[in-house]
């Protein structure tokens, strides 16, 4: 099932989310973070890798850098403990790996 459809059922059940080069294979980023911080207790983490891609292809159709992620984590629930870039998952020539620590936003 993608990640871009809502369970009901994981709402405020994780506590830890761990993602891995699948966010950029995706079709609706917004949508999977929006799901992912629902998932969360309220002291959970997420840790969420992916690579950046220059342009889309039939396996990466979502271009997603580093201050569009960050952007979307805080309008969505996210706050961002730690942002690393480095590495790359499939080894081939591009814009590295983005890697995420996130803890949920504070209650208001």
């Amino acid at each position: 099932m993608p990640v871009e459809k809502d369970i009901a059922e994981l709402h405020g059940r994780a506590d830890l989310i761990v993602s891995v080069n699948a966010l950029d294979h995706g079709y609706d980023f917004e949508a999977a973070i929006k799901n992912l911080r629902g998932y969360l207790k309220p002291d959970g983490r997420a840790y969420l890798t992916f690579d950046q891609h220059e342009k889309p292809d039939d396996m990466h159709q979502l271009m997603i850098g580093d201050s569009k992620a960050k952007e979307i984590f805080t309008r969505n629930g996210f706050v961002v403990d730690r942002a690393e870039t480095w590495g790359r998952y499939h080894g081939t020539p591009g814009p590295r790996a983005l890697h995420y620590w996130l803890s949920p936003a504070p209650q208001v």
